[in-house]
């Protein structure tokens, strides 16, 4: 499957241009499905029934270690996932620093939880 290339980022397909680092998650759910993976800028959710369209501002909760928080996003991308399901990546909106500690405690968790998976 060709991607082409980006302007800013030519030698970078488009599958691997996210800005931060992100987190497989196993267990973790928000408002609108079950969460794949999770960065500091963005997730990709497996939605079941509910398909966003893309650029849709998306208003997402989610539980952390800290406490729900809930998160402004803007879809990306949305693709097919089988019947009546989809992955859709989200671009998180800036946020005020209590939540993006609460997402980072959401991550560090994540990160613990495949580790511990992995070695099991």
């Amino acid at each position: 499957m060709a991607h082409e290339p980006h302007p800013l980022e030519p030698d970078v397909p488009a599958r691997n241009r996210r800005r931060a680092g992100r987190v497989n998650c196993e267990g973790l759910h928000c408002s609108w499905g079950r969460v794949i993976d999770l960065s500091a800028t963005g997730a990709k959710v497996f939605m079941h029934l509910r398909r966003p369209g893309v650029g849709q501002l998306m208003t997402i909760q989610m539980p952390t270690p800290i406490g729900t928080v809930t998160l402004m996003a803007r879809t990306a991308w949305v693709r097919s996932a089988g019947f009546l399901a989809w992955e859709a990546g989200c671009d998180f909106a800036p946020m005020c620093e209590e939540v993006r500690a609460a997402l980072l405690s959401a991550m560090h968790t994540a990160m613990a939880t495949e580790t511990l998976r992995k070695a099991a």
